[in-house]
């Protein structure tokens, strides 16, 4: 009962089906690539095409080797300018971030230091707020500090 079971196990490992993988390829927020089976929540993952051989099909000429290699070459290269285009993308958000930081870090300083505060109203009159208004537009600048500066 051993050996036939022996038998059908090592036919069974060594013969495969040919088909098509699901495989699909994503860029994370760090920017790193990421390839996968399952795009679980992921809405950008793209699908990629890899088609699977047995061990014993077409053997490839060098013709198709090359497509491959080159192929593999471009999809290579491609993904180190996402990479590039994230990481730049990155440091301009996070630059960005920063002056808006230091604006509103500013602006709240010197409201704080001046002994009445107003805006302009379209006609480029003086409306001077109240204790309440100050205090809001104060609450306000606080919360746009919080966004940016974390």
């Amino acid at each position: 009962m051993v050996k036939p079971m022996r038998i059908w196990l090592t036919l069974l490992l060594l013969v495969t089906v040919p088909g098509q993988a699901e495989i699909y390829k994503w860029i994370d927020a760090d920017g790193h690539v990421h390839y996968g089976d399952k795009p679980d929540n992921v809405p950008e993952a793209e699908a990629v095409g890899i088609e699977t051989r047995t061990r014993f099909g077409m053997a490839l000429d060098d013709d198709s080797r090359a497509e491959k290699r080159r192929r593999l070459l471009d999809a290579m290269e491609e993904d180190r300018k996402e990479k590039t285009e994230h990481r730049e993308k990155a440091r301009a958000d996070a630059a960005e971030r920063q002056r808006r930081c230091v604006y509103y870090r500013d602006r709240l300083r010197r409201r704080q230091r001046a002994s009445a505060v107003y805006r302009l109203d379209k006609d480029g009159n003086r409306i001077f707020l109240s204790e309440q208004g100050r205090k809001q537009s104060d609450r306000n600048l606080q919360v746009q500090i919080n966004k940016y500066c974390r």
